[in-house]
């Protein structure tokens, strides 16, 4: 139903890169992320939705799977995503809280993909394979994911040329001269630059520890 990246606990969880398969079952877990969105208090919107409504929908199926289940696990996790008495979210612990629970139920980071775990409606992509949400930040530009994702502001920060830095990045990647203007490319010339360049692609990354003072930074 759901495919999406796997985390060590080490990374912070995010929503993107994943796919859905189309189904009832999807539009449940749609159903159940964008009820939770607008609560107030929550830290990330719609990633702090995705998160809990992920453990949520595992926890789900389990119940049905297994007699005697519930949801008591998943659930321990939704108090650490409301603001504590100072008003700040405490994001690290419900990491922690969610990555307990992946680890109780569906095993360690790494060893709880769709081969592992057929049955389970989430199958997590091992990216150290291939990985499909590799967020630039404190991570390294000199791997080769097979999904980028240049989150936030990022990308387009300007450099001393005022060139964008998902337009350097490219250049670097694509071995692109440097004094090309990429905004005045036309769309025929970025698809031959892509398709000249597909065979570069490594889909998988090297899964290293990149936090920089707080765990949600990596």
């Amino acid at each position: 139903v759901i495919v999406m990246r796997d985390f060590p606990h080490f990374h912070s969880l995010n929503s993107a890169g994943v796919f859905f398969r189309g189904s009832e079952a999807a539009r449940l877990f749609l159903s159940l992320m964008t009820s939770r969105m607008y609560w107030l208090g929550i830290a990330d919107f719609d990633q702090t939705a995705f998160d809990q409504s992920i453990i949520e929908f595992l926890d789900l199926w389990r119940n049905a799977k297994e007699s005697g289940s519930d949801f008591s696990h998943s659930a321990k996790c939704v108090r650490f995503q409301t603001p504590f008495v100072d008003s700040h979210a405490m994001t690290d612990m419900y990491l922690g809280c969610w990555h307990a629970f992946m680890q109780q139920n569906f095993g360690p980071f790494g060893a709880r993909g769709g081969d592992v775990n057929p049955e389970a409606p989430v199958w997590f992509l091992n990216p150290e394979r291939v990985d499909i949400n590799y967020v630039m930040g404190g991570r390294a530009t000199d791997d080769d994911p097979l999904v980028w994702h240049l989150a936030g502001k990022l990308k387009s920060l300007p450099n001393h040329r005022g060139e964008k830095f998902m337009d350097v990045l490219l250049k670097d990647l694509w071995h692109i001269p440097a004094e090309r203007r990429m905004g005045e490319e036309t769309c025929s010339w970025w698809e031959s630059v892509a398709e000249q360049n597909a065979s570069l692609c490594s889909p998988g990354t090297k899964v290293v520890d990149c936090r920089l003072g707080h765990l949600a930074a990596c």
